[in-house]
This record gives structure tokens, sequence and C-alpha cells, in this order.
């Protein structure tokens, strides 16, 4: 889980978001969408106790589902029938996916 906690106090002391993502082992981009999300919904450093990880993700991402509800459902026992047989490898699969998923 993203330590948002983390990124927004240290982004409140000042430090650049390229030392956070280093510090925090995060990519840039990461610590931006935080920064941001958090900006715009008016969180800012100090936070109550109560702000754990979990509630800062739920107030940054509020109303935003977790997954793409029209991406087309994977069905892992047809995958695992098929890595059975010679000759089928996990790419053979995926382009069988992405072919049926058009």
């Amino acid at each position: 889980m993203v330590k948002y906690r983390e990124i927004l106090r240290q982004r409140a002391m000042g430090i650049s978001v390229r030392n956070i993502a280093l510090s925090c082992k995060y990519f840039t981009a990461t610590v931006v969408t935080v920064v941001d999300r958090a900006k715009a919904r008016g969180l800012e450093w100090p936070l109550s106790e109560e702000m754990n990880d979990a509630a800062i993700r739920a107030v940054i991402y509020l109303g935003e589902p977790r997954s793409d509800a029209s991406k087309a459902e994977i069905d892992h026992e047809r995958v695992d029938r098929e890595m059975g047989r010679p000759g089928v490898t996990l790419m053979v699969l995926w382009s069988e996916y992405c072919e049926a998923a058009k």
C-alpha cells in the first residue's frame, strides 16, 4: 500500500517530489498524483492521527471505482487447463484474451 501519510508529511516539509519518490521507493508520478489529489480534496499536513493511509486513500479517491467494470473477466480455470497443454504459453493465452476482449 502507498504510504500516503509519509508522502504528505515530506511534501509539507518542502522536500521535492523526486526526493520523496526516492525515499519512499515510488515513481514520481505516484507522488505527484497523491500530492495533487490531496491538495484538491483539501488535505493538508498536519493530519489527525485518525487519518491513516486507508482513510487518506478513501478521501483522495472518493467516488472512483477501484477497477474498470468494462474490462473482460479472466477465466482462471481455463488458463490453468490450457497451461497444462504442451506448447501453450501465457503469451499465447494473453493474445487470445486480448482478441476476445475486442
